[in-house]
């Protein structure tokens, strides 16, 4: 992965938005610059942010997540 990262030419990414409906309350799970909206008595609602590599709030991750090195198989 790593090294079909390093020759693509541009930047690829992974997006999920999923929501589980449960009594009531919905359960929200996201990443990425999926979005997802709320559509209430005719008002639309974003609720969520797109996460982004490049902004500073993010780069931990990004960079914890470059580092990670999964066990052999």
């Amino acid at each position: 992965m790593r090294a079909w990262v390093r020759r693509s030419p541009s930047p690829a990414g992974t997006t999920l938005t999923a929501v589980v409906l449960k009594d009531w309350t919905a359960y929200i799970a996201h990443t990425g610059d999926s979005r997802l909206y709320l559509c209430r008595g005719g008002i639309l609602t974003q609720l969520t942010q797109d996460h982004m590599q490049r902004r500073p709030v993010e780069m931990p991750t990004q960079q914890a997540v470059e580092q990670f090195d999964p066990p052999p198989a």
